[in-house]
C-alpha cells in the first residue's frame, strides 16, 4: 500500500509559490545540500534553509487542505 503523502505530495508542491517548491525539489528529489542549493541559486545558505523550513510547513499546510 502507498502512504497518501506519496500521492500528495506531488499536488500539493504544484500549489506553493515557485520559490518554495523550487528548493523542496531541489533538496528532496535532487538531494542537493543547502550550500549546493545557494550555489546554484546564488543566495546565502542561511537564506535557503529558511527558505526550506517556510516551504515545509507551507507543504504540510497544502497537504492537510488536499486530505
Amino acid at each position: 500500500l502507498t502512504h497518501p503523502c506519496v500521492t500528495m505530495w506531488p499536488r500539493a508542491i504544484r500549489c506553493l509559490p515557485e520559490q518554495y517548491s523550487e528548493v523542496l525539489i531541489l533538496h528532496y528529489v535532487n538531494g542537493l545540500t543547502g550550500k549546493e542549493i545557494a550555489d546554484l541559486l546564488e543566495m546565502k545558505e542561511s537564506a535557503v534553509m529558511q527558505r526550506l523550513s517556510r516551504a515545509r510547513k507551507k507543504l504540510r499546510e497544502e497537504m492537510k487542505f488536499h486530505e
